[in-house]
């Protein structure tokens, strides 16, 4: 028996073949670039040469533009490297006499340029406001830092950043701590025995990007500024305080707080019963000394 083993081959004659040279490419472009500028011209390569069609895919913001016939690509709409630094696309080229369409991967680079100022965010601290927006701060010691300035910057790099201020002579700041496009400082005020002189002052705040363009941002704010002594009221709310005592109310009893505000300080308080009352003569706290017998005495007038 016999066995004859054929072998056929099977090829396409007059077949085109479309390609890229590269599969990948790669384009840089300035985020300050203008729309409608042509970034790049994308070429594939056929053998036999023929007609052919482009097409971008994953372009979902619809950023660019490219041309079927030509492959010249163009730039639609402006570009912002905070916000889409990167662009990863797929482009395909494609004819009717091709056995196959090809495709390469276009990778779009957005360079970072200086076009952000600089943001000024200033918090002042709750616990040294008084009413009015008024500031209080301490004559017995030199400074009182007294808010929290937040610098941002929109850009990538914050090792450029400076903070100026109009007044050194009343304000000074201190740099916390930076992180990455954020710098926090420390606003107080200076030399606090001359605050005295003025109730109003104005800061100039002047944050500035020192790279390439300079960028800077201004911040004008007014403080109301009060030592704690101006803020001392030593009237009283009311005309009479009335306290009701149980009989049996043990000695040393607390009853009341000082009248006086928070910022009061270096006063001395007295009253005229001191046979039946205490008041601490330094905080104005008050309390009992004795027990008291309502069927002695039940009503009971001090002086403060």
């Amino acid at each position: 028996m016999i066995f004859l083993r054929f072998l056929f081959i099977i090829y396409f004659t007059n077949a085109t073949y479309l390609y890229f040279e590269r599969e990948s490419y790669e384009i840089f472009i300035s985020e300050s670039i203008q729309i409608y500028t042509k970034i790049a011209l994308i070429k594939a390569i056929s053998y036999p040469s023929l007609s052919i069609q482009y097409e971008l895919h994953g372009d979902t913001n619809q950023s660019f533009y490219l041309n079927s016939l030509t492959g010249e690509l163009t730039l639609l709409n402006p570009v912002d490297y905070e916000t889409i630094p990167i662009y990863k696309l797929t482009v395909e080229a494609r004819s009717t006499s091709a056995v196959a369409p090809c495709f390469s991967e276009l990778i779009i680079h957005v360079l970072n340029i200086n076009d952000n100022p600089p943001d000024i965010n200033l918090i002042i601290y709750p616990s040294l406001l008084y009413k009015s927006n008024t500031i209080k701060y301490d004559l017995n010691i030199s400074s009182t830092p007294f808010a929290t300035i937040n610098i941002k910057d929109f850009d990538e790099s914050t090792k450029n950043l400076s903070l100026y201020l109009n007044d050194t002579e009343h304000f000074q700041v201190q740099l916390i701590r930076q992180i990455k496009n954020d710098v926090i400082y420390i606003l107080s005020t200076k030399n606090n025995a001359q605050l005295i002189d003025q109730d109003d002052y104005y800061l100039l705040l002047t944050a500035c990007d020192n790279d390439q363009p300079l960028l800077c941002t201004n911040q004008t704010y007014k403080f109301h500024m009060k030592s704690n002594e101006f803020l001392c009221n030593l009237s009283f709310s009311q005309k009479v305080y009335i306290i009701d005592i149980k009989e049996n109310t043990p000695a040393e009893t607390f009853l009341m707080h000082k009248i006086t505000n928070k910022f009061c300080r270096n006063i001395t308080y007295s009253i005229d019963d001191t046979k039946n009352f205490y008041i601490d003569s330094s905080t104005g706290d008050l309390f009992t000394l004795t027990k008291f017998n309502r069927t002695e005495q039940s009503i009971y007038s001090i002086q403060l």
